[in-house]
């Protein structure tokens, strides 16, 4: 083991000649756009075929200092593909299937290659490989590596980083490393030495701040074991392009169990997520993943599925997945039984629990829970207007409280953001002179109590002026998601512009209550352009310096992903 890795220049000629750029503003109209909906704009793609190709477009690019946003599918909810200028440089050509290894369990790809045609490769070899985010079908594996992507199955199997054994990345100006897990560590030294062909070499920090004991995407990491192959995975574009990718595998399950219950109340329904989990942690059931879905997200599934119909009752539901042989199968299932009869499911009503025990069946399952997303994007596609979607986690014991900020959030807007934030939302939608009436309001205590005379005129006026503005005091949402690592997410679905900019200072306020309880800005989405003040409100100014400092040694001009993890004016 040591601390430094020794950069190489990738085989062919070197320097290499400047590669010609696509400047057909047609074909760079389809690179402009990624699934936030933001728009950007850029003069210049690329779309290298090979790693030499890559590397001779970051050389002039990095001589020339011209930004460059890497994409591939342009999957990401959070803008991290959307170019602010510059050039774009896609991988989407980069896409071979390298091949398995039987006896080692490792899988090697190019980072082009689609996730879920990467993961129908390894289980027609009997392996398999777990992170399943829901645009697995559509997103590359080298983008999840980039976002250390996860999904359901994160809560027994971790997300994408628990995963990744190597890397090849290239980095601004063209260099090529080879990072393998545990070969290069930061250890005591606190820092690693990144040696370049001619003998320069650079110091790359370590980064030391700590981060919530949470399900966690939120800038560069290390974990405990200080490695350099962790700076890549989540760094979203921001230090290197990943060029192909090789991942540790798993033997495929002999068999895996699906199971979608229903409660007639959502506090029931918790209940059996908490239990489920203890009884994990003793070994009597093992679930792969606890998915929540509210009684709007049963809705979107009966749309979807009309032949599906929820009992009447049903205000909430569980998926879950146990993984078992033909030996212990029916233990397991009576083992769940028991939990559902004791929660009070809706086992006796018909598809009040539906059991899938077959292939078939199961992609029934994954099909149901899928309609949510897509049934959220129409929702929002038909209102016209963007949806607010939180990525927010929280430690086990405060499930219960962002739960509650959550029903909060949704049915009582003013009260959930007090008369202070209720005043900035309502300057934001209708500026007022300074000196006004409304500027009284930001002192106003954000519990919204107040023992003056004065204070509660002020809370009156401002509940007039939001009736009068016709700002929302309630939303529709549609919240689903990964309930056993106290992530879900939570959809607004605001119906003109005014309720978007509510939405959004809701969302922020969200923000700063999971924050308050240990939690994260975001579990798996990223940071990308969307997050970034999020990200300084969570780890501090000193964290994010130190985040700087580790670019500025891997790309000290600045060039990759412009935008992304930091404000402009930070670098």
């Amino acid at each position: 083991m040591t601390n430094e890795i020794h950069a190489r220049l990738p085989a062919g000629p070197w320097p290499p000649p400047r590669p010609e750029p696509i400047t057909d503003p047609d074909i760079i109209d389809g690179y402009l756009e990624d699934a936030s909906r933001m728009r950007g704009h850029a003069s210049a793609l690329y779309r290298p075929r090979n790693e030499h190709e890559l590397a001779a477009i970051l050389y002039h690019l990095d001589r020339e200092r011209t930004p460059a946003t890497i994409v591939a599918e342009r999957t990401s909810t959070t803008g991290s593909s959307v170019p602010p200028g510059g050039a774009v440089v896609s991988v989407e050509k980069l896409g071979a299937f390298v091949g398995v290894s039987r006896s080692t369990r490792l899988a090697r790809a190019g980072a082009g290659i689609l996730l879920g045609t990467f993961q129908r490769e390894v289980e027609a070899r009997g392996l398999f490989y777990p992170p399943d985010p829901t645009s697995r079908n559509e997103c590359t594996l080298g983008a999840s590596v980039a976002c250390n992507a996860s999904g359901a199955r994160t809560f027994k199997y971790g997300p994408t980083r628990a995963h990744v054994h190597r890397l090849r990345v290239v980095l601004p100006g063209g260099w090529l490393v080879d990072v393998h897990r545990g070969q290069v560590r930061a250890g005591e030294r606190g820092a690693f030495q990144l040696v370049l062909p001619g003998g320069e070499r650079r110091t790359i920090p370590c980064p030391s701040y700590p981060v919530p004991a949470v399900k966690h995407a939120a800038g560069y990491q290390v974990g405990p074991d200080r490695d350099l192959l962790d700076l890549f995975i989540g760094s979203e574009g921001t230090l290197g392009v990943i060029a192909e990718v090789e991942v540790r595998l798993l033997a495929l399950p002999d068999k895996v169990l699906g199971v979608f219950a229903t409660w007639p109340e959502p506090g029931l329904a918790v209940a059996f997520v908490k239990e489920a989990r203890r009884r994990r942690s003793g070994g009597s059931v093992e679930p792969r993943c606890l998915e929540w879905f509210d009684e709007a997200a049963l809705h979107l599934i009966a749309e979807f599925a009309p032949e599906h119909r929820f009992p009447s009752r049903a205000r909430a539901a569980v998926f879950f997945e146990q993984e078992c042989t033909d030996r212990d199968e029916e233990g397991l299932l009576e083992a769940w039984y028991d939990l559902l009869v004791e929660t009070g499911a809706l086992i006796d009503e018909p598809d009040g629990v539906i059991v899938a025990d077959t292939a078939a069946r199961r992609q029934l399952l994954y099909d149901l829970r899928h309609a949510v997303p897509a049934g959220v994007n129409e929702r929002a596609a038909r209102n016209g207007m963007p949806k607010v979607g939180t990525d927010l986690a929280v430690p086990d014991d405060a499930l219960d409280a962002m739960m509650a900020a959550y029903d909060q959030a949704a049915g009582d807007v003013l009260g959930f953001l007090g008369p202070e934030r209720a005043a900035e939302v309502l300057r934001a939608v209708s500026p007022v002179p300074a000196g006004a009436d409304m500027a009284g309001a930001r002192t106003i205590p954000a519990s919204g109590s107040s023992d003056s005379g004065a204070g509660v005129a002020d809370g009156r006026h401002i509940e007039r002026s939001w009736d009068a503005q016709g700002l929302p005091r309630r939303f529709e949402t549609v919240v689903f998601g990964h309930i056993g690592d106290n992530h879900v997410h939570v959809n607004f679905l605001p119906a003109d512009d005014h309720a978007l900019t509510v939405a959004r200072y809701v969302y922020d306020a969200l923000t700063d209550r999971a924050i308050s309880l240990g939690g994260t800005v975001s579990a798996e989405h990223g940071i990308g352009k969307l997050k970034r003040r999020a990200l300084l409100r969570l780890l501090g100014r000193p964290a994010v310096e130190q985040m700087i400092a580790v670019k500025r040694a891997l790309d000290p001009r600045a060039i990759l992903g412009p935008g992304n993890l930091f404000e402009p004016e930070w670098l």
